[in-house]
């Protein structure tokens, strides 16, 4: 078995190999050989070249992800290792090494991998599942970060740097896509300087919408076909360098989502894992509901309710940057941003008229991060900062249950009222030793704060009982946060570090249920960062091992009148593994990228009750494999450029990724496992001698694989419920830059 043992060692085996070859600068070699472009990073706060970041990091720049066609946070899970991907009720949910990814929907939880837009934290994972538009690179960070990040990356932080206004340069790009589905999207931005050097406006806009992926019988005419999207949205930017030392940008943008929302589906015949339903679904009125079978097919479902899906969200920050105080620069980053969701969906996935709920949140977060760093080129560089953030808003989740002659049996109406404030001091600093030795030190101190009200009204009809029930609840939590980290340059093209962090994410609470403590993590890490055959070969290895305690488990619960999600602290977990990353230019006319993972996550503690095998009781799940944690994945990328003379160029593409075999829900019966699959994306793009427009012909997922993202307890019906990955998508887009 490979263990993050054989990690460390081969990192460091390699290493040692490596300081004693000689720079590859010193070799015989063309004036302009063909090389892999050195890709500059912020992801420790000052801009450093990501070869030389001691981070576990993949930084995608905008180049790469228009080659991949990455337009969805969805799609990154074939760029960036170790990452998984599932959306439940129209919010994304991110794990990175098997931390993170449980639906905690409530406003009173947050997620365990940050996203954070031009240095804004977002909250609120409905955000997340936005698409990417106008986006200079995009940096995963794998690993806690516990210091320089405002909130909870127990598993990691994703950044999204957007292009920023020139100040000098007049210019825009734009790009229309036709596909199957009837998918649609047109993308524009435009660059004003509006005064030279000094002010700059960047605008930028998309508009996206395809029809559903999943096939609803109930409505053969293809209206309420799920996993559907249409999205508008929109950006501005505005940049005012006052003088070469202060400079601000100030940034608006708005969003606005909707369709028939994601395509959840049931899995294999009704009452699969539990017989308990009042009456049978099958048979026809009044002594059951009438329902055809299930459709156990992928994408393919029944369900008689037209869902709906809004998500409205808009957003407002300012970016101050002072340069030249003494030998320090700061940076004041002030941001407010608004949601609003709304979500009605069939509650029992099924062609009868059984249950129903409606999905309703608000948020409204505002944030300060200030942050004080060196800018002196001497052996200490350094940064102090301070970090406040306050949310307010609510989860709202009405439902009913019917009878078969369609009158209401039951009605509850949950919901979770949140006050939440964060404030944070921290501090990080790095000395070098000697001229290849640092030693880098950081720390956080978290302060937390969740004041809510659980009000809940459940009744047997409106006109029969109906019983409220309110609970006020205040929690406060703290924590020390921090890293240790040792990095040594072996040579100009060989880079070795070694990491200890801890990471913390506050505690909360759920709809319905007690409060959740806070989890800790506790990570150790090496890596190697290798640039090989004059900067042709980048090649990068990582080993780390993790041990999580207070686990936070989004767990189905059975309520009064159906299923509920509880989030609760389940117990511990161990995880190891190592990663290898890397990119070529054997020759100039050839990109190569891809990566190899291998994660080995396993609950050390975990006590739960299956709600479909309710007669089973509290089960004992130590020992089994976390959820989101396929032992390996594989992926990679090439593309070849050909040129055509004067009839200018062409340039095939093609993307593999392979997962193995994981786990989605921790019972592990037959429908909660993925087998091992892959996919594979295909391109081919045309440019003119000009230079200055393409056309593009894709097909993702060509081969049409089925996938499972995830999989949840449907107790209602005693099934299990099912979300899959898009199916084969193709189509044709035309770009022009100006």
């Amino acid at each position: 078995m490979v263990t993050v043992r054989h990690g460390l060692f081969a990192c460091v085996g390699i290493g040692a190999l490596l300081s004693g070859a000689r720079p590859s600068a010193a070799q015989t070699a063309p004036s302009t050989p063909p090389a892999v472009a050195e890709v500059v990073v912020t992801a420790e706060r000052r801009e450093t070249s990501v070869q030389s970041t001691p981070i576990a990091i993949t930084a995608l720049t905008s180049k790469v992800l228009e080659r991949a066609n990455v337009d969805t946070v969805e799609r990154l899970v074939q760029l960036a290792p170790s990452i998984h991907y599932n959306d439940t009720i129209g919010e994304a949910f991110l794990s990175i090494r098997s931390v993170g990814g449980e639906p905690n929907v409530a406003v009173g939880g947050d997620p365990s991998v940050s996203f954070n837009v031009d240095g804004v934290y977002i909250a609120r994972p409905t955000s997340v599942s936005s698409i990417l538009f106008d986006v200079d690179r995009i940096e995963v960070l794998r690993g806690p970060q516990g210091t320089l990040y405002g909130r909870n990356s127990t598993g990691g932080a994703i950044n999204v740097i957007t292009k920023a206004p020139n100040f000098t340069q007049f210019g825009g790009t734009a790009d229309v896509m036709f596909g199957n589905y009837d998918s649609v999207r047109a993308r524009a931005a435009i660059n004003i300087p509006l005064i030279t050097d000094r002010v700059a406006l960047r605008v930028s806009g998309v508009t996206d919408s395809h029809n559903g992926y999943e096939k609803n019988l109930f409505y053969p005419d293809g209206s309420d076909d799920l996993g559907d999207l249409k999205v508008q949205a929109f950006r501005a930017e505005l940049g005012v360098r006052f003088t070469d030392q202060v400079d601000v940008t100030l940034r608006a943008d708005t969003t606005s989502r909707g369709g028939r929302g994601p395509g959840l589906q049931l899995l294999g015949p009704y009452g699969q894992y539990s017989h308990a339903l009042p009456f049978s679904i099958t048979a026809p009125p009044p002594f059951g509901y009438g329902a055809p079978p299930n459709p156990d097919i992928p994408l393919v479902t029944s369900q008689n309710l037209r869902s709906d899906l809004s998500v409205k969200e808009t957003g407002e920050s300012g970016e101050l940057h002072w340069h030249g105080l003494g030998e320090a620069g700061l940076t004041v980053i002030a941001a407010h941003r608004n949601l609003d969701y709304n979500y009605l969906q069939d509650l029992d996935f099924t062609a009868a008229n059984m249950a129903s709920s409606r999905a309703l949140q608000h948020s409204t977060q505002d944030s300060v991060e200030a942050r004080l760093a060196s800018e002196s080129s001497g052996r200490l560089t350094w940064l102090v900062g301070a970090y406040y953030f306050h949310e307010t808003g609510f989860s709202d989740v009405p439902t009913s249950i019917f009878l078969p002659s369609g009158s209401v049996l039951a009605f509850q109406d949950p919901r979770l009222d949140i006050k939440s404030r964060s404030e944070a001091l921290f501090a990080q600093a790095t000395y070098a030793l000697n001229d290849r030795l640092k030693l880098t030190g950081g720390l956080r101190y978290t302060w937390d704060q969740k004041d809510a009200l659980q009000y809940t009204r459940v009744g047997l009809s409106p006109a029969i009982l109906a019983i409220d029930v309110a609970t006020p609840l205040s929690h406060s939590w703290s924590a020390p946060t921090g890293k240790v980290t040792l990095d040594y340059t072996l040579n100009p093209d060989a880079f070795l570090y070694a990491t200890i962090s801890r990471g913390y994410k506050a505690g909360g609470y759920s709809i319905t249920g007690p409060v959740y403590n806070p989890e800790t993590i506790w990570a150790y890490e090496t890596g190697l960062k290798t640039q090989l055959f004059d900067h042709r070969l980048q090649l990068d290895f990582s080993a780390f091992y993790y041990d999580q305690k207070n686990l936070q488990i989004v767990q189905t619960s059975i309520g009064p009148f159906g299923p509920e999600l509880v989030t609760t602290n389940a117990g511990a977990a161990t995880t190891e593994g190592v990663e290898v990353e890397f990119q070529a230019t054997p020759v100039r006319a050839l990109q190569l990228r891809g990566s190899v993972a291998y994660l080995h996550a396993r609950y050390d503690q975990y006590m739960d009750n299956d709600p479909l095998h309710p007669a089973l009781g509290l089960q004992n799940l130590a020992g089994r494999t976390a959820v989101y944690a396929p032992d390996w994945t594989v992926s990679l990328d090439a593309s070849y450029r050909f040129d055509l003379g004067t009839l200018g160029s062409l340039e095939p593409g093609a993307s593999f990724y392979w997962a193995d075999k994981q786990v989605l829900r921790v019972f592990a019966l037959p429908g909660d496992l993925q087998p091992a699959y892959d996919t594979v994306d295909l391109r081919l793009l045309y440019r003119p001698p000009a230079g200055r427009w393409s056309i593009e012909a894709f097909a993702d997922n060509a081969g049409d694989t089925r996938f499972k993202q995830l999989s949840e307890a449907s107790s209602l019906i005693g099934n299990i419920t099912g979300g899959y990955g898009p199916p084969r998508t193709y189509g044709i887009k035309v770009s022009v830059e100006f």
